[in-house]
């Protein structure tokens, strides 16, 4: 009689134990396998996404771009892929860096910071703009890889075709202005311009004249149509648009450009637009965004 219960409570200990068994062997191997297993985000044209990755950093992903990070990061380390602009508020983690990878031979390291990155693929270089903390830019130049730690403030610009890496100090409020929708511009020469516009508004712009490229321009931008916007460059800098084959081609009338030196004016939630044919002095800069900020308009900007 206990030889047969025994019996019996051996072969319900087994059939209870295959489940079990199963259920860990799937638990183990599922987490395996989340490293392997990866998001992909697309923001549509002309719009803004936000994700929180699985360790709790928060990533705003600009109009037409797309990232790409594992289900559950390592151990080790905490990788994505950019292709296109993100700002990225990287939780701390000593024990882990942060890798954004976006490109061939060029990849951002931080363990806990703020920063914004520009890497369209359809562009020749990657820019990138430290906010807080501190980055590790890594590239490759002269066949060799090099580092550059960045300081807050600063933005780095390296080109694929020369890799040719430039540091400069840089507007950030201008820079991360597209994370809340606005369009700020701080001297910023007619071609970063309208490559602004070009991410927000999803289309292109062609300049026709190389003069044009002299022009600079300081301005806020909230929730303004790009027809009002690009009415605001005509009355600045007599930079005349017109499209053609669905582009927007930029002409210039020659008074403008033997040496108008520019305006400055207000209009419903934009808080004054100067144009000069030559990057400001700092004093100017900082009197023309002042004007800017108050609002005030019918300002000459002389250079």
């Amino acid at each position: 009689m206990k030889r047969g219960w025994w019996e019996w409570t051996m072969r319900v200990a087994a059939i209870l134990s295959i489940p079990l068994l199963i259920s860990s062997l799937y638990f183990f191997f599922s987490q395996d396998a989340d490293v392997d297993q990866y998001v992909e985000i697309r923001a549509n044209p002309g719009m803004i996404s936000q994700i929180t990755l699985p360790d709790g950093s928060q990533v705003w992903l600009n109009s037409a771009s797309y990232l790409k990070y594992p289900v559950r990061f390592t151990e080790s380390d905490r990788q994505v892929e950019l292709e296109g602009e993100a700002y990225f508020s990287v939780r701390k983690d000593a024990g882990r860096r942060f890798l954004v990878n976006v490109g061939d031979n060029v990849q951002l390291e931080v363990l806990g910071t703020e920063f914004n990155v520009d890497a369209y693929p359809k562009d020749d270089f990657v820019a990138a703009s430290l906010v807080t903390g501190k980055v590790n830019f890594h590239c490759r130049q002269q066949g060799q890889e090099t580092v550059h730690m960045m300081i807050p403030g600063q933005k780095v610009v390296y080109d694929f075709g020369s890799e040719k890496l430039v540091c400069t100090d840089t507007s950030i409020e201008s820079d991360i202005a597209w994370k809340s929708g606005k369009i700020i511009f701080r001297d910023t020469p007619i071609e970063d311009a309208l490559r602004i516009l070009s991410k927000r508004f999803e289309v292109d712009f062609q300049l026709t004249n190389s003069l044009l490229k002299e022009y600079c321009f300081t301005g806020t931008f909230i929730d303004q149509r790009l027809d009002r916007i690009l009415e605001h460059f005509k009355i600045a800098s007599a930079c005349a648009p017109a499209i053609f084959s669905g582009k927007f081609i930029f002409y210039s009338q020659f008074w403008k450009i033997c040496g108008f030196s520019g305006i400055a004016f207000s209009s419903g939630t934009l808080r004054g637009l100067f144009c000069t044919q030559k990057r400001l002095p700092h004093s100017l800069c900082a009197a023309a965004r002042g004007a800017d900020q108050r609002g005030f308009a019918g300002v000459v900007v002389g250079v």
